[in-house]
């Protein structure tokens, strides 16, 4: 091995030094050469024997302790692309996160993310996803994150069936594009109810329509629109066309105010869902730069989750290369997508206060 001039004193010393205290070894190793040099803070002449004793090696502890402790001598990635491989294979949450902390603003850490959202896949705990939120506000994995934790509180609200839960799922998950899906069944839970009710005695019926315009005057007061809404929206019931509060108390306003709520809240979905499919669309452009124009033209007609899905196949296709192909200084810092954070800090404020802090209800939710 050829070594410039320079380190011939200090590592013929040091092999003195170590012949002179290791009268019982056959041989100095090149660990101990290693561990010779690193003594001297001689970085740059220790690297060909730490990467040599990682490639005999061949584990990721071993490459990761070369791609980290030189990392400024690792100048082609070598190290580093060998300590994402075996990152990749031994395929565990610990071992990305650890992969992660090489480089924290390499491109190549979408890789990671990826393989360990794909290990989160088999999880059904929302805690666990909402954590891998806060852990990666940037990544595209988030929004899929964002994505199965509304479909998770979904499924529970429509198995718990209870009008205050469909309540707390609106208010709890912004943007969630099955909001105006909960409001019609927290509507129709409740119209169940009190037709329930007034079967069983049509004699309550005035009374049951105050109760609800009190409930919906007191909800207004409280800033519950929803909930507001929903009790004049009841009144409109042919159940109630007879009573006192319907024909006299019950404004044009208030008669209208669900229907508006409900246009409302579609529009705040769609619009919300339709932002995020931009976004992420142009993420897979500048991951992909060479990406064909078919794939593109059929990226425009996709929904959010089909968009995910081929953004999905692109990253595995990216990884396999990976696996056999080592493309040294290939891997640029990028800046944090500011754009999906923009959409993560927007979103997640009150669900991460549900998280902190949860109502009875919330707590099902979540748990």
């Amino acid at each position: 091995m050829k070594r410039n001039i320079k380190f011939m004193q200090p590592i013929s010393y040091l092999v003195g030094f170590l012949i002179y205290f290791m009268p019982f070894a056959q041989a100095i190793t090149d660990e101990d050469i290693v561990v010779a040099l690193e003594t001297l803070e001689d970085l740059e002449a220790a690297y060909p024997l730490a990467y040599k004793i990682a490639q005999h090696k061949n584990t990721y502890q071993a490459w990761h302790q070369v791609a980290t402790k030189y990392i400024n001598y690792d100048l082609d990635n070598q190290a580093y692309l060998q300590t994402w491989q075996l990152a990749y294979s031994l395929n565990q949450p610990t071992i990305y996160r650890n992969f992660l902390e090489i480089k924290p603003n390499s491109d190549f850490n979408r890789y990671g993310i990826y393989g360990l959202f794909n290990l989160l896949k088999n999880s059904y705990q929302i805690k666990n996803y909402y954590q891998f939120v806060i852990d990666f506000p940037n990544a595209v994995e988030s929004i899929e994150a964002l994505l199965k934790i509304h479909e998770f509180a979904f499924q529970k609200t429509k198995t718990i069936n209870n009008v205050d839960m469909f309540d707390n799922f609106v208010t709890t998950f912004y943007g969630a594009k099955q909001i105006p899906q909960v409001i019609k069944l927290a509507f129709e839970n409740e119209h169940q109810l009190i037709k329930q009710q007034i079967n069983e005695n049509s004699e309550l019926t005035e009374q049951i329509a105050r109760h609800l315009f009190t409930q919906g005057r007191i909800a207004e007061k409280q800033n519950q629109l929803l909930v507001a809404a929903r009790k004049y929206e009841l009144l409109k019931l042919d159940l109630f066309a007879d009573t006192q509060v319907a024909k006299q108390l019950l404004s044009e306003k208030e008669r209208d105010a669900f229907q508006n709520l409900l246009q409302l809240k579609q529009n705040e979905s769609y619009q919300n869902i339709e932002k995020i499919q931009i976004i992420v669309t142009q993420i897979i452009q500048i991951e992909n730069p060479n990406l064909e124009l078919t794939i593109l033209n059929t990226l425009a007609n996709q929904n959010l989750t089909q968009i995910i899905n081929t953004r999905n196949q692109l990253i595995i296709e990216q990884i396999n290369i990976a696996k056999t192909i080592l493309k040294p200084k290939e891997f640029n810092q990028i800046n944090s997508n500011s754009a999906i954070a923009n959409i993560i800090n927007k979103i997640l404020p009150i669900f991460k206060q549900a998280i902190i802090s949860p109502s009875p209800y919330q707590n099902l939710l979540l748990e």
